[in-house]
């Protein structure tokens, strides 16, 4: 799925990376009143931490995927404004047409 998603986006120009579940950054989600806390205390491997957090629920499905993503973009680009950046959408999108095929005009 990773690299299925990373290839797609290579083709739209929305690269994507695939992140580590490194199970050491783990323990910052260890909580002293309940089952896991949803944040580190320090802030060191959001990004990770977030996806060992999510990992935690997903026990039951083959394939899963967390985008942690920036979503901005500091300066102008043709076709793409300053501001809000729609980060690893058009990769999915593209993925998701490699698999599926595309809709037809009624979005069927």
């Amino acid at each position: 799925l990773a690299e299925g998603i990373s290839r797609a986006g290579m083709t739209v120009s929305d690269p994507v990376w695939r992140l580590p579940l490194w199970k050491p950054y783990g323990q910052g989600l260890d909580s002293q009143v309940a089952d896991t806390n949803n944040v580190t205390s320090g802030g060191f491997a959001g990004a990770i931490t977030a996806g060992l957090f999510l990992q935690k629920f997903v026990r039951e499905t083959k394939r899963w995927v967390h985008f942690d993503v920036f979503a901005w973009s500091p300066s102008s680009r043709p076709g793409r404004a300053e501001g809000g950046e729609a980060q690893a959408i058009r990769a999915v999108f593209a993925w998701l047409e490699q698999q599926y095929g595309t809709t037809d005009e009624k979005g069927a």
